[in-house]
């Protein structure tokens, strides 16, 4: 986090802006943890290199949807794609809890409709 802080920023309200929405990005998801069972060990060694192929999938899926951008503006269906190429991989490395693989896109949905 100090070589996060020691990045230079050209004015001091730019670093608060930033760490705050970090803060408020990585604070949300622990109120649905409180209610769900443990997972076991193996399935969380097992989501780590889940999650580094998924931040891979996140960038890959932001250069994909930038050559799609034009594509999808004109058909209409720019929201649709910016969530199949984006959000979707975001959501399954940094918003999914800890050792859920199978059921995390019901767990979104859930927590969509909350």
């Amino acid at each position: 986090m100090d070589l996060l802080l020691m990045m230079p920023f050209p004015c001091q309200r730019l670093r608060v802006a930033f760490v705050g929405c970090l803060l408020l990005a990585f604070s949300s998801t622990g109120l649905e943890a409180a209610e769900r069972e443990a997972p076991n060990g193996i399935a969380i060694v097992v989501d780590l290199p889940l999650r580094v192929v998924g931040i891979g999938a996140t960038v890959i899926g932001s250069g994909v949807f930038l050559v799609a951008l034009p594509f999808a503006l004109s058909s209409g269906s720019t929201e649709d794609t910016w969530d199949a190429l984006v959000v979707s991989p975001f959501r399954f490395t940094f918003v999914r809890p800890m050792g859920v693989i199978d059921d995390w896109k019901e767990t979104e949905s859930n927590e969509d409709e909350d």
